[in-house]
């Protein structure tokens, strides 16, 4: 699976849990923090910039909401 965040950096995993932990350890602030704890600030930030409220934390739930919003978008790799 590859995605690439609207800053056009492709992120890629084999889970929703991969791609979700690669996109946190890719962050410049908050690679150090656990995964949960940073899903529930990004989450936030991406409430604010987009308008849409989420707070889920099923992981396959949480990357399609990425999707859904236009955060990520899937790639198809050849």
């Amino acid at each position: 699976m590859t995605y690439k965040t609207e800053d056009g950096e492709l992120i890629t995993g084999s889970s929703p849990l991969e791609i979700l932990t690669n996109l946190k350890n890719g962050s410049r602030f908050d690679s150090e923090r656990e995964l949960d704890e940073y899903l529930e600030e990004f989450l936030i930030r991406i409430r604010e910039y987009y308008g849409v409220a989420y707070s889920h934390f099923d992981y396959e739930k949480t990357l399609n909401y990425l999707v859904e919003v236009g955060y990520l978008t899937a790639v198809e790799l050849i």
